[in-house]
């Protein structure tokens, strides 16, 4: 097998893609191990997380693998974003820090 492209995905994307690929044929191993971890973890509606995503892209520090983890992780707090951005966390300031939790709680 090739790999022709590869996408960053949320993990409710990503829950929404395996389950297709296996409504006509048996899954794998593995996939049966991402399934089940991603049904317990990924919840929500797919919309409101393109939504969410559409709108933390606004915040121009944040790159599209934060966003993702942004999204899966659903910080509730500043301690949250702390763990998210690890060394990054000072190149953000107050109010986009602000905007991003805001974001979150809108759509969780």
């Amino acid at each position: 097998m090739d790999v022709v492209s590869e996408q960053i995905v949320t993990n409710l994307e990503a829950r929404k893609l395996i389950e297709e690929r296996v409504k006509n044929d048996e899954p794998k191993y593995e996939q049966k191990n991402a399934l089940s971890i991603l049904r317990k973890f990924a919840k929500g509606k797919v919309d409101d997380v393109k939504q969410m995503v559409d709108e933390l892209k606004t915040i121009s520090k944040l790159r599209d693998k934060k966003i993702i983890e942004i999204v899966n992780v659903l910080p509730e707090d500043k301690e949250d974003l702390r763990t998210i951005f690890q060394k990054e966390f000072s190149l953000l300031t107050q109010e986009e820090l602000d905007k991003i939790l805001d974001i979150v709680k809108k759509y969780s």
